[in-house]
């Protein structure tokens, strides 16, 4: 036990140790003489339109044609020109010669806008001061279109920056999700063998959705992601169904799953999320024009949320003691949500969601300790419901199966369409005289080495129980069935003996025993069990009768002179 704590101790250690340095790889910087990215020349400004106005590059003015700059090879000293697109489509020219051209098919659908995209462009050798254009093309009107994170720099150091920017709200993004995903999984592996599991499925959804839709852009995700236009749908739709999973949680811990403003607010919802996926994938809308319908579900929502919490509190249905802290922490990212969804509309920021990622971690711990909590609770009354099972199932004198168990097993059988089984029908002897010679307890004794000495048989070839008082029932299965059956027996008779021998008992020990043969695609195990216990009183006969004739043959040998006896031998 003592090296068995040690040896916890050292894996909880490595475990934590490991933990800890892979934070620190992505918390702590190398200390650099200078900075890594000093070589970082700001490309963002100093842009004008073809009219000579000054370009925002990052809102432009949807009906102009190109932004130009003036840019000399001295100033470029060998960098890339690196930035960030978000849906336009375009070219870059130096001195009117193409350098780079980027055109996505996906910008061609109405609903296909490609969101965010990262760009290195190296730029070629040329004299003196050049204008650099950026030819605009398909500039959509619904949606923000632009270039931000605009510098001259090596591609090697610029894609480094892009994912040291906002490391730390990524890496809680990914936290979230990770748990959120554990969670969702557990829920549906646990639903499917347990039930009553739909909670935790929609906690873990709701958690993952979060997580999607606070990601910071740029981000890693971005750099990694295959297809930028595919991260934009799942930005929206994710927000789309959003309210889904914490509706359903909410009428679930307030009992008011069928109550009409849940069932209306969940109906919403989901035509919603249908809306868009084939509004979108139809290219009759992009998913910024439907964004308003999402933000005013997620509203309808929260006044939703507040009024089944409201109502179930007042009649004394929610018990604040199992889900409060969660209630809170939902409570907490409804009113993040809220906040950021008043900034979408006033600031126009493009970090839409800072104020929901700000309040993630808070979630995150509420969640898992709501989890653990419940995880925990959950296993005590497994444990309990098992444990009640098992008694009901075992025989509480000798601890192999009882008749309850050998009634099941039965059941399984007769759902069997091919197989065979070798049933074994045991009866122990003269235990009736053991319990009026001896008493009970003596008795209870006998019972208990008779169900020793099946289980150490048979018990590693097939399943025993104890069916009756003093009887008892094996069945073995598989192809090699009559031969574990031979084995079986023999041993049987083998520790039948030894227990004799060793313990002495006031009445020997033994069991009169019946085999029969069934193949389970006969659909009728009563037919074989009938058989075996025929064959079990056949045999209890024939030993009582050789019980009698040793009894016989003993009795005249006590009559008998000593001399007489002597004497039979030697004619014999």
């Amino acid at each position: 036990m003592f090296l068995k704590k040690i040896y916890g101790i050292i894996n909880s250690f490595s475990g934590i140790l490991i933990i800890v340095l892979m934070i620190l790889s992505f918390t702590v910087q190398m200390n650099y003489k200078g900075s890594p990215y000093a070589d970082a020349v700001g490309f963002q400004d100093g842009w004008s339109y073809d009219t000579c106005e000054t370009a925002d590059i990052e809102h432009i003015d949807k009906t102009k044609d190109y932004i130009h700059k003036y840019i000399s090879f001295e100033e470029l000293n060998g960098q890339s020109l690196c930035f960030m697109s978000r849906n336009a489509n375009f070219s870059v020219y130096i001195d009117d010669e193409k350098i780079y051209d980027f055109t996505p098919k996906e910008s061609n659908r109405k609903a296909g806008l490609y969101g965010d995209y990262l760009h290195m462009i190296p730029i070629p050798h040329f004299k003196g001061n050049q204008p650099i254009k950026i030819q605009l093309q398909n500039l959509d009107s619904r949606v923000s279109v632009g270039f931000y994170n605009m510098v001259l720099q090596n591609s090697g150091s610029y894609l480094s920056n892009i994912a040291q920017t906002d490391k730390a709200n990524f890496f809680i993004c990914l936290i979230t999700f990770t748990i959120g995903f554990i969670i969702f999984v557990f829920g549906i592996i646990e639903q499917a063998s347990r039930g009553n599991m739909v909670e935790t499925m929609c906690l873990g959804s709701f958690t993952m959705l979060i997580s999607v839709w606070t990601v910071p852009k740029p981000s890693i995700l971005l750099m990694l992601a295959g297809n930028s236009s595919i991260l934009r749908c799942v930005e929206y739709i994710s927000l789309a169904i959003l309210p889904i999973p914490v509706l359903t949680f909410t009428a679930l811990v307030t009992k008011r799953f069928g109550s009409p403003i849940s069932v209306i607010c969940i109906s919403s919802a989901t035509l919603n999320l249908f809306a868009q996926l084939v509004l979108s994938g139809a290219d009759v809308f992009d998913y910024t024009e439907m964004l308003k319908a999402s933000h005013a579900i997620i509203l309808m929502s929260l006044v939703c949320i507040i009024t089944l919490f409201s109502s179930a509190y007042r009649t004394k249905e929610l018990y604040l003691k199992n889900t409060g802290i969660m209630i809170a922490a939902i409570s907490l990212i409804m009113i993040s949500g809220m906040v950021d969804m008043i900034r979408y509309y006033t600031i126009h920021g493009m970090d839409s969601a800072k104020i929901t990622r700000l309040s993630m971690p808070v979630f995150i711990t509420a969640l898992t300790f709501y989890e653990i909590r419940k995880l925990i609770n959950f296993q005590i009354k497994s444990g309990e419901a098992e444990l009640m099972e098992k008694l009901a199932m075992e025989d509480s004198l000798t601890g192999i199966k009882n008749r309850n168990a050998f009634n099941s097993y039965e059941k399984k059988l007769l759902k069997r369409d091919s197989g065979t089984c070798i049933f074994i029908h045991f009866d122990v002897n003269r235990l009736k005289k053991v319990n009026d010679n001896y008493g009970h307890a003596e008795g209870d004794r006998h019972i208990k080495a008779a169900a020793d000495v099946i289980r150490k048989s048979f018990g590693n070839m097939g399943e025993c129980f104890r069916v009756g008082g003093d009887e008892f029932f094996v069945i073995l299965e598989g192809r090699k069935c009559k031969e574990n059956c031979e084995t079986g027996i023999k041993n049987f008779l083998r520790f039948q003996e030894e227990y004799n021998f060793s313990e002495k008992p006031p009445v020997p020990l033994e069991m009169a025993y019946g085999t029969a043969e069934y193949d389970c695609s006969m659909k009728n195990p009563e037919a074989a069990e009938s058989l075996a216990d025929s064959r079990m009183y056949e045999k209890k006969r024939l030993m009582k009768a050789n019980g009698f004739k040793k009894n016989i043959n003993g009795t005249l040998n006590d009559i008998k002179p000593p001399e007489f006896i002597h004497s039979a031998k030697k004619i014999r």
